[in-house]
């Protein structure tokens, strides 16, 4: 019977094939081979519910990853058959962890691209955890300087407080964007969004020794945005343009701290194959819950990136903006930004490597806590680490080293971090 079976399925039968598949389980209903049999044909004759009935049954019982495979990969099938993209695509990630061979394994991340096109609903999750040498983002300096001199009081030296101070640590993150897409066509996609982000921080003992009275929890931060973005192409050269609005709220250990307003306006030109230059008109608001003041920005992004062989990349960005406050002098402030990133792409066919440096210029005009103005230098190096071959359900671990050090004519901002950033990452 299971030889008929699966001539039936061979000679274009599935009908056949179904009802003798039927017979095979009335016999055993955990014949993996059968289960086979009913699960293919009901997949041809699009019988989904059976095909996705079977295929889970034969996936629990499977001993064997070709079998397993076999079955997250039909029951994957069968749910795109239903237009039930996002469980098909959780079985993608079932079928990619048990795929027999690298052109098999690439075939369900081609799958899996297909169905995160149809799928109206989208999804995004970043977990991560960073030991760093400044959690609280302090001095590097032990005393108030300006430009280089110490203040004074009493003819001493004022000295900054242990909180005040780098103190080493950790950064627990977590970020969740789920999309929906309520409008698409072939000239424009509109996208509403939700995204949540968390972090938490926890002191090493040396820094627990050193501010003993530092409560970690005034660290701790969180904060909510809706997001609506909107793609579309203008003209007869079908210019490609997003504009994104954002609208967010975040609180401080627990209380409310401020809600902000952006928009963005971006565009990208492909100059040849593998060039492209990407331009963003950014604005913004912010309002301080504690305070009242608020602050209004704008800032103009550019980009250049340069696709080379091997997988190799170029990346050049830079950022002008300002930020005014009419309630907060102290806020008024004009950056610049530059940086520049090299991506090795896979290296020793085990580590996808990049490498970048920035830095950002920031000019605050004076106020009582620098009544000179202050003037800061921010340079960042930061070296990316993937290992795409230790992969767990299409997610693979990522490694992101980044040291600092912001040169300040006021020492309270003068600082210097390194920082390790593990975190995953899909491949797909």
């Amino acid at each position: 019977m299971r030889s008929t079976a699966f001539g039936a399925l061979q000679d274009g039968q599935p009908a056949r094939a179904l009802a003798l598949g039927e017979a095979l389980l009335l016999r055993a209903a955990d014949d993996p081979i059968a289960l086979r049999i009913e699960g293919q044909a009901a997949l041809e004759i699009r019988q989904s519910d059976v095909a996705v009935r079977h295929g889970r049954m034969l996936y629990q019982i499977a001993d064997d990853n070709k079998v397993r495979f076999f079955a997250a990969r039909l029951v994957a099938l069968a749910h795109a058959q239903q237009k039930n993209y996002t469980r098909s695509q959780i079985w993608l990630r079932r079928a990619r962890q048990v795929a027999p061979d690298a052109a098999t394994a690439a075939s369900i991340a081609q799958d899996y691209a297909t169905l995160r096109q149809r799928n109206p609903l989208s999804f995004n999750f970043d977990f991560g955890v960073q030991p760093s040498s400044n959690i609280n983002n302090g001095s590097s300096e032990s005393t108030y300087e300006r430009y280089g001199q110490p203040v004074l009081f009493l003819g001493q030296p004022i000295g900054l407080t242990p909180s005040a101070q780098s103190l080493s640590g950790y950064q627990f993150s977590a970020d969740a964007t789920v999309g929906y897409t309520v409008n698409e066509n072939a000239n424009s996609r509109t996208v509403v969004s939700v995204t949540g982000q968390m972090l938490r921080y926890a002191l090493s003992n040396d820094a627990k020794a050193a501010a003993p009275t530092f409560d970690v929890g005034n660290l701790a931060y969180d904060r909510a945005v809706l997001g609506v973005r909107h793609d579309w192409r203008v003209g007869e050269a079908r210019q490609p343009l997003t504009a994104v609005f954002k609208y967010g709220v975040s609180q401080i250990n627990g209380e409310f701290y401020a809600r902000d307003v952006e928009f963005d306006l971006s565009t990208q030109w492909l100059l040849n194959e593998r060039t492209r230059v990407r331009s963003c008109v950014r604005l913004g608001q912010v309002t301080y819950a504690g305070t009242g003041n608020t602050s209004e920005s704008w800032a103009l992004d550019l980009g250049w990136n340069r696709a080379l062989g091997d997988g190799d990349a170029v990346i050049v960005r830079g950022s002008v903006g300002r930020t005014l406050s009419d309630d907060a002098v102290r806020l008024n402030s004009d950056r610049q930004d530059f940086g520049i990133t090299y991506n090795f792409g896979r290296v020793a066919d085990v580590f996808d490597v990049s490498l970048g440096l920035g830095r950002q210029w920031r000019s605050f005009e004076p106020s009582a806590t620098a009544p000179d103005g202050r003037t800061d230098l921010r340079t960042d190096v930061t070296l990316t680490v993937g290992l795409p071959l230790i992969e767990f359900y299409g997610f693979s671990p990522i490694a992101k080293l980044e040291a600092y050090q912001t040169n300040s004519n006021v020492s309270r901002f003068q600082s210097d971090g390194l920082s390790v950033d593990v975190s995953i990452r899909s491949n797909f």
